[in-house]
């Protein structure tokens, strides 16, 4: 169904353990035309937004 390296979205659970995971999920759609580097920067930049607001005592 997927190759390794497929980029997927599943609305459930991912359980990863290594380079192995499982998908407990009905719903797993293929992602094409990802831009995988912006996605990367995009989450860095969440996680350093949300880390602030964490110390600053804002939520959202």
């Amino acid at each position: 169904m997927f190759s390794p390296g497929d980029v997927v979205l599943a609305v459930g659970v991912v359980a990863a353990v290594g380079h192995f995971a499982e998908i407990q999920s009905e719903a797993v759609t293929k992602v094409t035309g990802l831009d995988l580097d912006l996605l990367k920067e995009t989450l860095k930049l969440v996680a350093e937004v949300e880390g602030r607001d964490a110390i600053s005592g804002r939520s959202g």
